[in-house]
Parts: structure tokens; sequence; C-alpha cells
């Protein structure tokens, strides 16, 4: 498969802290695992990915949310570090 074996993390955005993207985020991983593909967490507050408040149509002002997806694109880096073939 085109996508098996690749490392993915993955962020969602909702209306409210806790307004169902750890749902969202649960759900894009199974599809994504049906795949082969290899799922990546962040930190606390958001193991599962990145979690981010929009407010007036921005996430700007979110600064815990860019957080957690700042955290999540340094794992999703390593991760795909630690998975790619070793050069000869």
């Amino acid at each position: 498969m085109l996508l098996a074996d690749k490392p993915f993390g993955v962020v969602a955005v909702g209306a409210f802290r806790n307004g169902g993207q750890e749902m969202t985020i649960e759900q894009i991983q199974a599809i994504l695992l049906c795949y082969g593909m290899i799922p990546v967490g962040g930190h606390a507050p958001a193991f599962q990915g990145a979690t981010l408040l929009s407010a007036n149509d921005s996430i700007a002002q979110d600064d815990l949310g860019l957080k957690t997806a700042a955290q999540l694109g340094k794992r999703l880096g390593e991760a795909a570090l630690k998975l790619a073939p070793k050069a000869a």
C-alpha cells in the first residue's frame, strides 16, 4: 500500500476547548490505521494529536492549541526520522 508504514499526526479544530476534537482525531486515526499508517500522538494536554480552539474563525489566539500543534509536529518529525531508511 502506498501509505503503509508512514507516520501521521492529526490536527483538529473546534469552537470550544473540548468541542469534539478528540473524537474527530480518533476517527481519522481509525481510518488511517486501515491503510497501515503509524499514528503519532503529542504530549499533554493533547496526547492523541493537536487540538485547537477557533475563536472568530482564527486559531491565532489559542496559545495552548498552537503549542499542542508544535509538539505534535516535533514528534512526527522525530518518528519520520526514526522510520526513514538508512543510507548505505
